[in-house]
This record gives C-alpha cells, sequence and structure tokens, in this order.
C-alpha cells in the first residue's frame, strides 16, 4: 500500500464521517420548519439548503479524491451525472451533460470523471458554464468545456495537466489539477487541454 492510497483511504473516511452528520443537519432543518413559526422559516431553510449542498459536495469529494478503485465495479451514468451535477451546480454555473444513454461506468474512469469536473470548476473562474460530453460505447473520449468570462488555463495549470515535472505546488484549492493526470494514466486515459478566449477544452482520450 503506497502513501498515495493512505491519502484516499483518508479523503474517504473524511466524506464518509461527515455525509451523515450533515445529512442530519439538513433532516432536522426541515423538521424544524415544519414546527417553526413564519419568522423563523427562512433560516430554517438557508440551513436546509446549506446542508443539501455541502451532502452533495462531500459526495463528489469521496468519488474524486478517494482511493483509486481497484478496476472491479462500476457507476451507471446516470449516478456519475447526479453526483457531479449536485456537487457542482449552483446559481453561479450552469452544468450541462450529453451522453447518458449507454453502459456503466468503471469506478477509475468514474473517478476521473469526477476530478476533470472539478478542474473545470477550478478553471471557470466565478461564473458560467460547464458541459460534459460522454462517449456512447465506452468511457473515452470525454470533453468537458468550461465556457466563461473569466475561464483560463494559466501556465500553471498547463503543467499539472500535463502531469510535467514541476516544483511548483498547487493550492489546495486546485489540488485536482495536479491529481488528474495520474488518475487518467491508471484508468487507461490520457489528457489533451486546449483553451482560447473564455474557454478552457479538456479532452480524455485512450492512452
Amino acid at each position: 500500500m503506497t502513501q498515495d492510497d493512505l491519502a484516499g483511504l483518508v479523503a474517504v473516511r473524511i466524506c464518509h464521517d461527515l455525509v451523515n452528520p450533515v445529512g442530519a443537519i439538513g433532516n432536522a432543518a426541515d423538521l424544524m420548519h415544519e414546527l417553526a413559526g413564519a419568522d423563523t422559516r427562512e433560516e430554517l431553510e438557508l440551513v436546509r439548503q446549506s446542508a443539501t449542498r455541502a451532502s452533495a459536495m462531500l459526495r463528489l469529494l469521496r468519488l474524486a479524491f478517494g482511493a483509486p478503485a481497484d478496476g472491479t465495479g462500476g457507476m451507471s451514468r446516470s449516478e456519475l451525472h447526479d453526483v457531479v451535477m449536485e456537487g457542482l451546480g449552483s446559481r453561479h454555473v450552469e452544468m450541462r451533460w450529453s451522453g447518458l444513454e449507454g453502459p456503466a461506468v468503471g469506478l477509475p474512469a468514474a473517478r476521473c470523471m469526477a476530478l476533470m469536473a472539478l478542474c473545470g470548476r477550478s478553471l471557470l473562474g466565478m461564473r458560467g458554464r460547464i458541459t460534459v460530453t460522454m462517449a456512447f460505447d465506452g468511457a473515452w473520449p470525454t470533453g468537458l468545456a468550461a465556457e466563461g468570462e473569466s475561464a483560463t488555463l494559466d501556465a500553471d495549470a498547463r503543467a499539472w495537466l500535463s502531469g510535467e515535472p514541476t516544483h511548483r505546488l498547487p493550492e489546495p484549492r486546485r489540488v485536482e489539477l495536479a491529481l488528474l493526470p495520474g488518475a487518467l494514466a491508471a484508468a487507461g486515459a490520457r489528457l489533451v487541454s486546449r483553451s482560447a478566449p473564455g474557454s478552457v477544452l479538456l479532452t480524455a482520450l485512450p492512452a
């Protein structure tokens, strides 16, 4: 077992141990909303919405940062879609997804797609649109387009996504950019990235 494996297991443990309490907060807020007077319902609704968003993000982070799968098992495309859409969708980010029809996706590929989605959000900036396009008959090719006024692929991001050796570590909020190339290689794929003003395109191709 490597240090990367242990780090992935720690990520899974943290997410797993937080999901249930956060979900319980949301359920409690629902109950209190029904019992409370009108003057407190708006505040309780904010608590419920925050708990729901936190639970969705934890599920996405568990998939993306968890211990690499052993190649067995899979995830339906609709389940993968829900995990990503619920984790990243917001009033600032429009999410689009094509390619829901087709066979289930292996867990290593599902992890890569979760990481790609997080990369897209990181590269998007404040607001915009993220579009995921999956192949019908397999995991690859998968494309992700991040489009918005602030969408950009800076030099550091380009280096991390290429897997090139670099002494500059990513900030914690951008760590997915450095993790994606290795995850794709383990899943039998490679990444091609392109950018233009206001848009970034990431494409995972068979290795």
